[in-house]
């Protein structure tokens, strides 16, 4: 088996924000390899703890060792617990962990993009039976948070159509989910994360 490309690190104490957070960053980017510690210096053991291509980490790891981190901040994004905090330092991007599915994707996407745009060169995306036209356009305007009425009216064609192209794209995108959908529609360039 090939080795991943993409190496991504989670560094938190608790294993359940590391978890959840895993689960959904495997939608984004399923080749990556994902290393979770549950405290810096397990971090630091790795041999290659300066390689990771991000590095998702607590606000506390991040204050405690930031001459580690500081060199590391276009690739680092710190988890808060609440809103954005004034504390951190605001080189570095923040997110917050308590915030609907939806909207965490769109943050974490939006931010995933920003690093890449500057230090590297974006993950391959996941291959799936290419779309037609049409179902790209019920795609977007599934995302953009329309239900199957309303696409129907602005495509001018019948519901159970939409229905069908709606069947067809979780067949071959593998979620039915919009959270799912929404991450294969932005790292297609099918919409842009503005446009959510």
């Amino acid at each position: 088996m090939d080795k991943p490309l993409y190496r991504i690190a989670v560094v938190t104490p608790n294993s359940l924000e590391g978890l959840g957070l895993i689960s959904i960053l495997r939608r984004i980017m399923p080749q990556a390899d994902y290393c979770m510690f549950a405290s810096h210096d397990q971090l630091i053991s790795d041999a290659n703890a300066t390689a990771f291509v991000h590095y998702f980490i607590d606000s506390r790891t991040l204050m405690s060792h930031l001459s580690f981190y500081q060199p590391l901040q276009a690739r680092t994004m710190v988890m808060v617990s609440t809103e954005i905090t004034s504390h951190i330092p605001p080189t570095f991007k923040q997110f917050s962990t308590h915030t609907d599915e939806a909207s965490l994707i769109k943050d974490l996407l939006s931010r995933m993009q920003s690093a890449h745009s500057h230090h590297h060169t974006a993950p391959h995306p996941i291959t799936v039976s290419p779309l037609t036209a049409r179902e790209k356009d019920v795609l977007r305007l599934i995302v953009k948070g329309y239900i199957n009425k309303e696409i129907a009216d602005m495509l001018h064609v019948e519901t159970t159509t939409i229905i069908t192209h709606r069947k067809n794209l979780t067949q071959k995108l593998g979620t039915r989910s919009v959270g799912g959908l929404t991450i294969y529609a932005v790292m297609h360039g099918i919409v842009k994360v503005e446009e959510i």
